[in-house]
């Protein structure tokens, strides 16, 4: 059975219970979405020295020591996971 664009779409709305018009054009939005991205600071330092600080201005030495000690918290290995993924977008 061949399902059409037009069938696979109207499938796609019912089953996250959607008109049409709230469905975003993915072809315009994700370009502009990503030049956000490019310039956004990435991730923000909730905590310590560097709160409030993108996470692509924190000093790599400071990311190291972070990811190198033992969480305790949730939210703290959910930070230390950005931190790890920062130190290899930048190649450390």
């Amino acid at each position: 059975m061949v399902v059409t664009e037009q069938q696979r779409a109207e499938l796609f709305r019912s089953l996250v219970h959607c008109e049409p018009e709230e469905v975003l054009d993915t072809a315009t939005v994700l370009p502009e979405l990503r030049r956000q991205a490019e310039k956004s600071p990435g991730w923000i330092m909730p905590f310590g020295k560097h709160k409030g600080t993108g996470l692509r201005q924190v000093p790599a030495g400071y990311l190291r020591w972070a990811t190198g000690i033992e969480a305790e918290s949730k939210g703290f290995r959910y930070f230390q996971k950005r931190a790890q993924e920062e130190l290899r977008r930048r190649r450390c």
